[in-house]
């Protein structure tokens, strides 16, 4: 299950807090969902962002164009995994100024401050009890 987190948005109006969870998926069909929830938000067409830690989304996102060419087949002449996700995504995609994905993938030191973050979370909640 994915919780999503209050995000602001660039403008300052209209921060995503309510996304709901995803479960009973795979992880990468997980991330693909909330992506395309995200970009369903989108009015107009805008320059559009993908911040992401996951190598999935970054190759997917960079290879659309390939994968709707060739059909949504890959290289093995298999259906493209969650191509009815992909495809959305595409069409949104396809409608933006322009559109670029920023890669970084988790660190030591981002684990850790997440982790930080979630123990005093549960420490603070524990105090109002």
């Amino acid at each position: 299950m994915i919780e999503t987190k209050e995000l602001p948005s660039v403008t300052g109006r209209n921060p995503i807090t309510e996304m709901g969870p995803i479960e009973d998926v795979s992880v990468n069909e997980a991330q693909l969902t909330t992506l395309l929830r995200a970009l369903k938000r989108l009015k107009g067409s805008s320059e559009v962002r993908i911040n992401t830690d996951s190598g999935y989304i970054k190759q997917g996102v960079e290879h659309l164009n390939e994968r709707r060419e060739a059909g949504w087949v890959n290289s093995r002449g298999q259906e493209v995994k969650f191509s009815p996700i992909w495809q959305q995504i595409g069409e949104i995609l396809n409608q933006q100024e322009s559109v670029s994905v920023a890669y970084e993938p988790i660190n030591e030191y981002s684990s850790w401050m997440e982790a930080e973050t979630e123990r005093e979370k549960i420490r603070l909640e524990s105090k109002k009890r």
